[in-house]
Formats: structure tokens, C-alpha cells, sequence
């Protein structure tokens, strides 16, 4: 399964963190947040898991994503059954131009056209903002410390940041000194059967991140499978296909018609 961006071990104190995320907070002071510090980049680690009950059941994912300004994005992931020294697969996007899908498995890769943000999402660009939403909280959450620094949480339903979200839940936490996040856990529900676990953690702010990260060159020796743009014809005939199986399935024709396809 590919995994979008938009992510590879999470640290002691990140694992940490979470576990005192879950199980609870004892009574603490309010911090004073700060003014937004404007984020030139940053990275974190990212674990995306099925909620139990979840059917049918999907293998967990981990890895590691990057951004730098003015957009350039490197996300990494990988699954529990990939053995092989590096990610199972990478997207790099550098900022303005095209990118490359890597898959190591098959030593294959694609070209991608220009990242487009997704405004249904809390994208890479996205997450310094969430400071701004501390005040429309449906629960506050009190402090702790994450990674040595004083941290204040809240959480706040997806649609209150994105009206067109997916229904779920986030819990932030915040540095009190720059109000950016340093761990953020998000909770949807996909649909009846599926709910979605997805935590960022070890984040990393203004930090010095090589441009070679963000380089879309194809590995050597990899093969190009980037899909072929179709004709108009060939889109048609396929999804003249798509209806034949559909009324196949379905006892009859769809959608209604006068004659024989």
C-alpha cells in the first residue's frame, strides 16, 4: 500500500510521551504559549496504524518525513515485512517542480507531476499552524515535558481545522516557548469498519536539512514505470469496461441504455 504525504524509529522520549499521552495527565499550570515561530524546516517521525477492530486489517507503517521552505518535501515509509537497508519507499518533491516515487522493492520508480496541497489534510505546511486552534479546543490537556521541553496539549476535532476533513480527533502539543508542535496524534475514521491511528513525533524544528534530500534523480540501475498518460479513446473504453462489469454484477444494465454497448 502507498502512503501519501502526506512518512523512522521513534526516540525513548517520544515513545515516552506517548505513553503518558494515553494513559492520562495529572493537574498542571496552563503555560503561556508564545508567538508562532516561522518554521525554514523541519522533519519528524511518523507511524501510521489500524485501531483495533479495524477490518479488513492493514500492515503498520513507519517512516520519516522532511520539509523545507519554500515547499520541498521527502517522505519516507516503510512496513514491518520490508527487510532491505533503506525505506521501503520515497516521495521527493522539491518545491516548484516535479517529483519521483522510489520503490526499493522492485527497484522501480515514477515521475509525479508538481505536488499539489492537499486542503483536506494537515500537510507538511500545515502543522506550524496548528498553535492558532489552542483557543476552539474541545478538551485541554494539560502539560508535560516532550523531548526537554515544556509542552501544552489540547484536542480538537479535524473539522474545526478542515471543514471537508474526515471525521476524527487530534491531540496537539505545543513548545511553549515557540507554540510549535512537538508531538501530534490523529485519530479518523475512515469508514464503519476502519478508524486510522496516525502519530508524529520526534519533531524537529529549524533545523539544517541537506538539499541532496530533496534531489527527484533516479536511483542508478532503477527501471522508469511511470504510468502512461491515456487517450481519450482509452479512457473511454475503460470506463465503458468498469459499467459492463458493474452490470454483470448487478443483475442488469447501468446506467440505462437504449442499445448494446
Amino acid at each position: 500500500m502507498r502512503y501519501r504525504i502526506p512518512f523512522v524509529g521513534v526516540g525513548v522520549p517520544a515513545t515516552l510521551a506517548i505513553a503518558l499521552l494515553l494513559g492520562g495527565l495529572s493537574a498542571a499550570p496552563v503555560v503561556t504559549m508564545a508567538e508562532s515561530v516561522k518554521a525554514k524546516s523541519y522533519c519528524y517521525d511518523i507511524a501510521v496504524r489500524d485501531k483495533p477492530g479495524s477490518l479488513p486489517p492493514r500492515p503498520d507503517t513507519k517512516g520519516k518525513a522532511y520539509w523545507m521552505a519554500p515547499g520541498s518535501v521527502r517522505a519516507e515509509m516503510t512496513s514491518r515485512e520490508w527487510k532491505g537497508p533503506e525505506p521501503k519507499q520515497v516521495d521527493i518533491y522539491p518545491a516548484g517542480k516535479p517529483g519521483i516515487h522510489i520503490f526499493h522493492p522492485r527497484k522501480t520508480f515514477w515521475q509525479l507531476p508538481i505536488r499539489q496541497i492537499d486542503p483536506m489534510s494537515v500537510g507538511l505546511e500545515k502543522i506550524e499552524e496548528l498553535g492558532k486552534f489552542i483557543s476552539r479546543a474541545q478538551r485541554q490537556l494539560g502539560t508535560m515535558q516532550i523531548n526537554g521541553k515544556n509542552a501544552q496539549g489540547f484536542a480538537i476535532d479535524h473539522q474545526e481545522i478542515y471543514p471537508q476533513a474526515q471525521p476524527g480527533t487530534m491531540e496537539v502539543w505545543l513548545d511553549a516557548e515557540t507554540n510549535l508542535p512537538v508531538l501530534i496524534r490523529s485519530e479518523t475514521r475512515l469508514s464503519g469498519t476502519r478508524t486510522t491511528i496516525e502519530e508524529k513525533t520526534n519533531i524537529q524544528w529549524n533545523i539544517d536539512l541537506d538539499a541532496k534530500l530533496f534531489d527527484p534523480t533516479p536511483p542508478e540501475g532503477y527501471t522508469d514505470a511511470t504510468p502512461r498518460a491515456l487517450s481519450t479513446e482509452e479512457q473511454v473504453a475503460q470506463v465503458i469496461e468498469g459499467l459492463r462489469i458493474y452490470a454483470k454484477l448487478n443483475g442488469g444494465q447501468y446506467p440505462a441504455t437504449s442499445g448494446p454497448w
